[in-house]
This record gives C-alpha cells, structure tokens and sequence, in this order.
C-alpha cells in the first residue's frame, strides 16, 4: 500500500513549458496527492528518493504542458447530440435569471467531456447561454468525474450577462423587452440598482423590507458582484457593445470581463486603460452571429502586444472543443511567440477566473494537470499521448509513449 507521503507518480525526459519563469529541456515531475511536488533538470533526477513500485512515464522528448483550460464553454449544458432534450443553457422567458447556477444543470456524463480529455482540456468554466441579460451564475470544473460536486473548482466565478444581439432576438421572439440594444442597458442598470436597494436594507430594515423570494434570489448573488468578490462576464461583441459594458462597469464600479469581444481590437485603448481582461473566440467557426462579424484572428496578438489579458475559449458548441489548441496556434505570428500563444489557453485563462493559485502552470504547489504531446503543442500534426488530472492519467494514446516501473 502507497503511504500518504510517498510519490505517486513521476514523469521523465520531459521537454516541460512550464508557462512559469523556467523551462526544462529534458526534465522531470514528481506527482504526490494530486499536486506537483517536484521539478527539474534530468541531470538532477538519480538524487530524488524514489519507491521501486512508482509508476513512472517516460516520454522521450515529447512536450508537457499544463493542462488546457477552456475558460467561456457550455459543456454539460448543451448536451451533444442530444437536440432540445439536452439544451439547459436558456431559461426562455426571464430576463433576469441571477439566480440560476449552471451546476444545477450540467449533466457531467456529457461525451464532450471526454473529447475535452481526449484533446488535453482538464478544465473548463461553464456559463449559461446568452438569451437573457443576466443568464445565472458560472462554474468552473475539472473534465474527469461523474459528480459535478466532485469535479467542480467553484461553484459560481462570476454572473453571465449579454448585450448586444441575443437578448434582442429573444425579447422579439417573445413580444417582449429587451428589443433593442438601450433596454439591453437599462435592464442591467436596474438589477444592479435594485441590488444597491436590496443591500441598504437588508440588514437595516429586515421586517419592513421584505421581497418576495423570486426577488431576493435574483438579487443575492448580485450583492456580490457589488462587493467586487465577483465579476460580471459580459458578452459583447461590436465595439458599441464593449463600450457599454466598460460605462456601466465605471457606473457602478464592479469587475468585468468581456466574452467574445470581436471588436475590442477597435477600442483597445478603453480596454487596456479600464485593464478589463478579454475571453476571445471562437476564433475557428462558422460566423453566424452578426455582431462578430468583423472578428480578426490577427487582433489577438496585436492586443496581447498593447498589454491587455487576453485567453481564448471555445465557446463549446459552437467551435468543437479540439480546436482550441489549433486557434491559438492560428492567432500566434511575428508579433506572438509560441510560449506567449500557449498562455492563452493556460496561465492566462487561470488568472482570468482567479485560480491560477491553482491551475494554469507547471509549478510546485500546484494542481498536477499536465498534458503531453507527440510533437510541438502548437502543431496541427500532435496528437495528445497522456492527460492527467489530479496527478491521475485519465487520457492515455499509449502506442506514443513508454510506461515502465522504474527508470
């Protein structure tokens, strides 16, 4: 039996991107309960004490990474292949819906989960879809389990919110408001308004102010994007959009952070001086959306350049979860190196959902999600040899690597 403080596993002949303040050419990881405890040149591997039955992987040269984060999906909430039935990311007909959260609704036995496996995503933050203003309350998860309480980091990262063209299709299909990218705007304005009420009261006048409880769950989650312990993610793709977020941001002095974002490469200067972080994507799918149809692969890097966070998403459906990896190759080019193109989809979309205490790099301390590859990352021809979560390999395409006992 493994005692509590013995290594389980280790990974050698690594070339490790740690996507930290050091690389390893050739290098090893040592995993024990779930988190790295070690790291380093190959050259210092004979002095780590070492138990005969560890299992060890030797991955000849190929590349380890950590493991990918796709930070804006609707994995579990839009079941694949499961039409209507499967659909969970609309409550049609409210639209103010802070009250839903959507680990009351993701079905963790979705097989996007495994395809997200299957391409080195071992995490993944899940929002509502974006038929209401404000659609409920984002999750973040790991991709291995069969119990959202297990797999879930948080259960609520921030509030999911819309402006610009969703919530006007669904106002009209409706007969109803928002029609028009002004109600858009005030609905938002007056949750957070009635929230700003429901918090001078709360306390002070617990028996005279009472809301009903429809009202109080809407408003309760918003006392904290008030208190600043959470931000608002705002889908907003036309520039207009963007800058009606970033005014009512200011208005009430809360956090954003824009999805989406098509434009903001034609307000950068907004964005980079309000320093509001951008999920971008999908950047390789069919433009269906209107609003996003001046989307430019090249911004990224231009915007990355100017200093603004920036982490791509596949915004799961509606770009298959496998292309991740290859839209963050496609928005590397002479302004952004690889390293910087990898960040995107790790440390930077870590800090983004504020866990990169936990998740987004190679590091002592941290998470042991890790993914390897039969070549560069960033090449369209890798494949993915083993996905770890939590120090266990719960993807493994064992024809492109070693396992031994020892080494």
């Amino acid at each position: 039996m493994r005692t509590e403080n013995e290594i389980a596993l280790i990974i050698i002949n690594a070339n490790i991107l740690t996507m930290a303040d050091r690389n390893y050419d050739s290098g090893y990881i040592c995993i024990r309960d779930g988190l790295i405890v070690s790291i380093g040149e190959m050259s210092d591997y004979p002095q780590i004490d070492v138990e005969y039955s560890t299992p060890i992987i030797n991955v000849a040269g190929a590349s380890v990474i950590p493991g990918l984060i796709d930070c804006y999906t609707h994995i579990g909430l839009i079941e694949e292949g499961a039409g209507f039935i499967g659909d969970d990311s609309n409550e049609t007909g409210q639209t103010v819906s802070s009250q839903l959260r959507v680990i009351d609704g993701i079905n963790p036995m979705d097989r996007a989960f495994s395809r997200a496996r299957e391409n080195g995503i071992t995490t993944v933050a899940v929002a509502p879809g974006d038929n209401n203003i404000i659609g409920g309350q984002m999750a973040v998860l790991k991709t291995c389990g069969n119990n959202i309480d297990q797999m879930m980091l948080t259960e609520s990262v921030g509030i999911k919110a819309s402006l610009g063209d969703s919530p006007k299709q669904s106002g009209r299909a409706l007969n109803k408001s928002p029609q028009t990218r002004m109600a858009n705007a005030a609905i938002l304005r007056e949750t957070l308004i009635e929230t700003i009420e429901y918090q001078k009261h709360q306390y002070k006048l617990k028996d005279q102010y009472r809301l009903n409880i429809e009202s109080e769950l809407k408003l309760l989650p918003m006392t904290k994007v008030l208190k600043k312990e959470k931000p608002i993610f705002i889908r907003a793709n036309r520039s207009d959009d963007i800058i009606t977020a970033v005014r009512i941001a200011n208005e009430f002095d809360i956090k954003i952070i824009i999805v989406q974002g098509a434009e903001g490469f034609l307000v950068h200067e907004i964005i980079l001086h309000n320093e509001i972080p951008i999920i971008a994507g999908p950047l390789l799918s069919c433009c269906r959306n209107p609003d996003a149809i001046n989307q430019q692969i090249d911004s990224i890097a231009d915007l990355i350049s100017k200093g603004i966070l920036i982490a791509l998403s596949s915004s799961y459906p509606h770009m298959p979860l496998s292309l991740l990896r290859i839209s963050a190759a496609f928005a590397s080019n002479e302004r952004m190196t690889a390293n910087q193109a990898l960040k995107t989809i790790t440390i930077n979309a870590a800090r983004i959902l504020n866990l990169d205490d936990r998740i987004g790099s190679i590091e002592i301390g941290k998470d042991a999600d890790l993914v390897m590859f039969s070549g560069r990352p960033l090449d369209a021809l890798s494949r993915v040899v083993y996905t770890i979560i939590d120090g266990k390999i719960v993807y493994q395409k064992a024809a492109k690597a070693d396992t031994q006992k020892k080494w």
